[in-house]
């Protein structure tokens, strides 16, 4: 909030908007990805855990099955933003997954999943997302991936009562099904 007007600004890097958070830039940030860090837990509230999964159109899902060799070996489509790009190398990393062949790079979550309908490669998808848009056309791997988290981060002002019903209004807003 400037001079008593509220404005919001899009950041694609998360550490940019914690430093905001913390040198009091920003009253709250609604983010999606990890959890936040250790010394900004306590400001934060996971607002909902989003299962995500990698998923494939039914073919290449037979030929890689659960074998993380060859998943790692198969085409992958990987986000472009730079925020969102590290998030998805994280999670495949902690699924043992190094991705060797990238099929393509794309800036947005549907051109990603409408890629993996084409068969252009496997992508990490949100489950309710991908089930919801493609049913059975496209296939999860029987592979764990961790779940992404909806977070909500406290600056100082973020905490006070003029900003609390906008607050609560947002919350609904990122944890209903249809955000």
């Amino acid at each position: 909030m400037i001079g008593g007007t509220a404005y919001g600004v899009a950041l694609n890097d998360r550490e940019h908007l914690f430093d905001q958070l913390r040198n009091g830039k920003a009253d709250l940030a609604i983010y999606t990805g990890d959890p936040p860090p250790p010394d900004m837990e306590k400001a934060s509230r996971i607002l909902s855990v989003i299962p995500c999964g990698l998923f494939a159109t039914p073919d290449i899902a037979r030929q890689v099955g659960a074998d993380i060799d060859a998943i790692q070996s198969a085409p992958f489509i990987l986000p472009t933003v730079a925020r969102t790009s590290s998030w998805v190398l994280r999670a495949l990393e902690r699924a043992h997954i190094r991705p060797t062949r990238v099929a393509a790079r794309v800036q947005f979550g549907d051109v990603l999943a409408e890629m993996v309908l084409a068969g252009s490669g496997i992508g990490l998808l949100f489950d309710d997302h991908a089930k919801r848009r493609y049913g059975d056309l496209i296939q999860k791997l029987p592979v764990t991936v961790e779940p992404a988290y909806r977070v909500i981060t406290f600056g100082e002002r973020g905490t006070g009562a003029v900003a609390q019903s906008c607050v609560r209004y947002l919350c609904e807003l990122c944890i209903t099904p249809e955000s």
